[in-house]
């Protein structure tokens, strides 16, 4: 629609005081929800408060646009309304893609990148660890489960196995705080023990 209004003969909305104080106290409604509702999204760890922030932050944004076209309209500027509608189409589609890849996250149980990559080096550095071999994580930001397996000597005992877990679970914990995590002690094979 608003390329067509674009394309052809000019056509403005109607614009009075009332609509523009309307579009101004509904945005200031909506910044102090999203303010409200970050917080708490933050503070609870919830991806369903923070996807309704993000919803509203998109709200927020398609009203100053609205706000801004009435103006530039009421300025004299006839194609403000129309170029605003494309805007919003924009930032609607942009909310749209972020928010859908969000919640993929969190149904697919994709943990943060930069979580993985902490695990991975503490289970390094843990004392007795020869060698990293898997990092399998899953959760949110909340809550995160770590399957780690890590190598020791081929004559580690089983005692000194427990103590390299141990080791691996505390580094981790250091960390990631709050992460579940269990640590599975395999022996270096004869090939890496030669390398």
């Amino acid at each position: 629609e608003a390329v067509a209004r674009l394309a052809g003969p000019a056509g403005a909305p109607d614009v009075n005081a009332f609509a523009i104080a309307l579009m101004a106290g509904s945005a200031t409604v909506d910044v102090l929800r999203v303010r409200f509702m970050t917080v708490a999204g933050k503070a609870e760890r919830s991806e369903a408060l923070r996807a309704g922030a993000l919803n509203l932050a998109g709200d927020v944004g398609t009203a100053v646009v609205a706000l801004l076209a009435l103006i530039l309209v009421e300025a004299g500027f006839q194609k403000a309304d129309a170029v605003g509608a494309l805007v919003v189409a924009a930032v609607v589609a942009f909310a749209a893609f972020r928010l859908g890849g969000r919640s993929v996250d969190v149904l697919m149980d994709r943990a943060p990148r930069a979580r993985v990559e902490a695990i991975e080096a503490a289970a390094t550095a843990a004392s007795g660890v020869t060698e990293m071999r898997r990092v399998r994580v899953r959760g949110s930001e909340r809550r995160l489960f770590a399957d780690v397996t890590v190598a020791a000597g081929r004559t580690t005992s089983l005692e000194r196995a427990h103590d390299i877990a141990s080791s691996v679970e505390r580094e981790i914990e250091r960390a990631v705080p709050g992460a579940d995590v269990v640590v599975h002690v395999e022996p270096t094979s004869e090939t890496t023990e030669l390398v």
